[in-house]
């Protein structure tokens, strides 16, 4: 019962000091309060391990910036995006945003927490992307960053295993029954996110590729 007692209160002092908002509205008004318990620190930390990783990976194989047209071509785009991005975050105007272009037949593009971008050349080679459409997508992608839905996310997971195990605790389940009970808030609580998350970075990179 000590334990049961100890996880709810942990439980119930993270929701009460993670929510707040990670930007600024812009004009187009996301504002939506986020849960984050995670800190920013442990975020970036992760990010930068895992940036450093996956280019190193990218420069022993030789993909890594190999067309120099194609890199100016996204940095240049990215640098116009990233000179608006303090109307959602002023301090994000000082972030060490850093770009590159893996060459890679990978249709898809992201960017880390902190400003970690990478474009893959399939995404602009196989949909023939305009600076406008690539505009889009890069402006979609930092808008992941810039509102720091990876640490939110980080944060619900990092709550989801604390209810689990309250709940586990509770109803004396063993393994097993927190197995249950995590498929069922990956699907009933996990999913929802995503798709605001999805939505909010559609609005913000409107904003910044306009």
């Amino acid at each position: 019962m000590k334990k049961l007692a100890l996880l709810i209160s942990f439980a119930a002092m993270m929701i009460f000091s993670g929510c707040a908002s990670t930007t600024q509205g812009g004009a187009v008004g996301i504002d939506r309060s986020q849960f984050i318990t995670v800190s920013e620190a442990e975020m970036d930390q992760s990010a930068a391990l895992a940036y450093r990783q996956i280019t190193a990976q990218a420069n022993a194989k030789h993909v890594l910036n190999t067309d120099k047209k194609l890199t100016d071509r996204v940095r240049g785009i990215s640098k116009r995006l990233i000179a608006q991005v303090g109307a959602f975050r002023k301090d994000a105007l000082k972030w060490n945003w850093q770009v590159n272009v893996i060459n890679d037949p990978t249709i898809n593009a992201w960017c880390m927490p902190g400003g970690r971008i990478v474009v893959y050349t399939g995404i602009i080679e196989k949909l023939k992307l305009t600076d406008a459409e690539l505009a889009a997508i890069l402006g979609h992608e930092m808008s992941h960053a810039l509102r720091e839905h990876s640490r939110e996310r980080a944060s619900t997971e990092q709550m989801k295993d604390v209810g689990i195990a309250v709940a586990s605790s509770a109803a004396g389940l063993g393994d097993l029954g927190s197995a249950a009970l995590n498929m069922a808030a990956q699907y009933t609580f996990t999913l929802p996110f995503s798709r605001t998350h999805e939505t909010e970075a559609d609005l913000m990179g409107v904003e910044l590729m306009a």
